[in-house]
């Protein structure tokens, strides 16, 4: 009888020590022949209590979250510490559909280099990214003579601003004009300003254009957006007789620009050709239309043949 218990103890007592080995370091053993004695079989029961209240505990804190473990690995995750890494593959964050990954307190950090403060503020003072590198206020490329592309999605346009102005990095302009033509205009009454409309008639034609309505049969140009340009114009023309004298100007939103926008046409010798032409930048809202304004000066009506003309504006 004695040994049938000693052989069931000794049997049950190597089970439990099996699974909870990690929490029990020993326990009494007993031999053939020699006494067992109660108080070690009771030191072993006590041991045991202890150590399955030990597991009892630990599986209570990772249940509840409290457990205090140094390392953790889940399928392909390992949990080492404040290091998050996979052993194989990438590590991939997805929140369910419609929620957001926040990430707060402390800095997250990129191979020891702090790329994002609790704040949102980046604190590197260069980095790379593919052939780009953001150093300070300077973007630029690394790739030997590599070009730096900046494409906005659908009509958007690329837009370089300061404090005090706008700039499109993708230019406005247009233009209208006539070639070989001989078109006469009569200008009815002198010193008043009537419209150049050689560029409707044969030998007319709408130009280039991006962002600029161009529109030559009413001898107009419409902008689109707000900005300074560069407002061009060249006329070749002739008037009726030597000494004659036609001032051309351009008018905005049907109000003349008084100011530098002047050219006067001379014609020194009947029936020959003169060239005049003029330059300015202007500041333009959006929707503001130019056109080409001419009177004349010293008869009391006067014809104007013309040749040739451009008639343009480009923001600048």
């Amino acid at each position: 009888m004695i040994k049938k218990l000693f052989l069931f103890i000794t049997g049950f007592l190597l089970c439990v020590n099996s699974v909870f080995a990690t929490n029990i370091t020993s326990l009494n053993t007993f031999t053939s022949g020699t006494t067992i004695e109660s108080a070690k079989v009771n030191a072993n029961f006590e041991t045991l209590r202890l150590g399955h209240n030990a597991q009892e505990t630990s599986l209570a804190n990772v249940l509840n979250g409290t457990t205090d473990f140094t390392k953790l690995d889940v399928d392909n995750l390992v949990i080492d510490l404040n290091t998050f890494s996979s052993i194989t593959g990438d590590i991939v964050i997805a929140p369910y559909t419609g929620s957001n990954v926040n990430i707060s307190l402390g800095d997250l950090e990129f191979a020891g280099t702090t790329r994002l403060t609790s704040a949102g503020v980046t604190t590197l003072t260069q980095d790379n990214i593919d052939n780009i590198r953001i150093d300070g206020n300077t973007i630029s490329s690394t790739d030997t003579n590599g070009n730096i592309t900046i494409t906005a999605n659908g009509t958007g346009e690329p837009i370089a601003t300061n404090a005090a102005n706008t700039a499109y990095l993708i230019k406005h302009f247009g233009d209208i004009y006539i070639t070989a033509g001989a078109y006469n205009q009569t200008l009815t009454t002198q010193n008043t300003y009537y419209l150049v409309d050689a560029f409707g008639e044969t030998g007319g034609a709408n130009g280039i254009y991006r962002g600029v309505t161009v529109d030559k049969d009413t001898s107009k140009l419409t902008v689109s957006r707000a900005g300074y340009y560069d407002l061009y114009y060249d006329v070749t023309a002739k008037t009726g007789a030597a000494g004659d004298a036609v001032e051309f100007i351009v008018y905005k939103n049907g109000v003349a620009i008084t100011t530098g926008t002047n050219a006067y046409l001379k014609i020194q010798v009947n029936a020959y050709f003169n060239s005049v032409s003029s330059r300015l930048k202007v500041l333009l809202a959006a929707n503001d239309y130019l056109q080409l304004y001419a009177r004349g000066t010293v008869q009391a009506s006067e014809v104007l043949t013309v040749t040739e003309a451009h008639f343009s504006v480009e923001e600048i």
